[in-house]
């Protein structure tokens, strides 16, 4: 009778250390050790915990210029600010050629063609504006459930334990198996995420459980 080995691992992100995330059918929790008080677009229903007491989350405009999301929105706020620019000059230049008053016929002419290129310009900036306001909104929107930063009320020298409601981190199998000849089958088990917390989760270990978050008894994890 052939023998088969069978090996099973959960491939995972690496990264900060003492960080871990937790998933479980309701929900995720993940603990790291954050810097300063920024947390993230987090969804509603998010909580957060330092040194096992409740920290509140609070919205604040300051967000930091070296978080990825961070960098985003910025970047929709100036394409949103330049499209309003663009459509004020517009609106200043329909303005102006319905109080101009020149005598001379070619003076109006030249004016007139003047205006119109740089309304023509200006038109053309604000619908290319409008397009990246308009798929970089939708592209962070899949990442986050809102575009206000949240904030803890408090500072916290150590650990943050952030609890996040269902939906926004999820989590796919993927198997492979590599048949080596005919005595033994490995079998590699994938974890794919898909994260729409509003935070990005570098995680030393990660967890799955297959029960509700809130349950008492604990079952066994498949862990890394």
């Amino acid at each position: 009778m052939k023998r088969f080995a069978l090996f099973i691992s959960i491939a995972f992100i690496v990264s900060l250390h003492g960080s871990q995330l937790e998933l479980y059918r309701d929900g995720a929790v993940y603990t790291f050790r954050p810097v300063g008080s920024f947390m993230g677009f987090l969804p509603k229903g998010s909580g957060a915990e330092c040194r096992q007491e409740t920290v509140s989350l609070v919205a604040a405009p300051e967000c930091p210029a070296g978080v990825r999301l961070c960098k985003e929105r910025e970047r929709i706020e100036r394409y949103a600010l330049d499209s309003a620019e663009a459509l004020q000059q517009m609106h200043y230049i329909e303005m102006l050629m319905k109080r101009a008053k020149v005598e001379v016929v070619q003076k109006l002419l030249d004016l007139s063609k003047a205006a119109a290129a740089r309304y023509a310009e200006l038109q053309k900036r604000k619908k290319s504006d409008e397009m990246q306001l308009k798929w970089r909104k939708e592209a962070f929107l899949k990442q986050a459930a809102s575009m206000e930063p949240l904030h803890l009320s408090r500072g916290c020298e150590g650990d943050v334990k952030l609890t996040i409601p269902g939906r926004y981190i999820t989590f796919d199998m993927l198997y492979e198996a590599d048949i080596a000849g005919t005595d033994a089958i490995t079998i590699v088990q994938h974890l794919g995420l898909t994260n729409r917390s509003g935070i990005d989760i570098t995680a030393r270990s990660a967890m799955l459980y297959y029960r509700p978050m809130h349950r008492t008894h604990l079952e066994n994890p498949h862990s890394r």
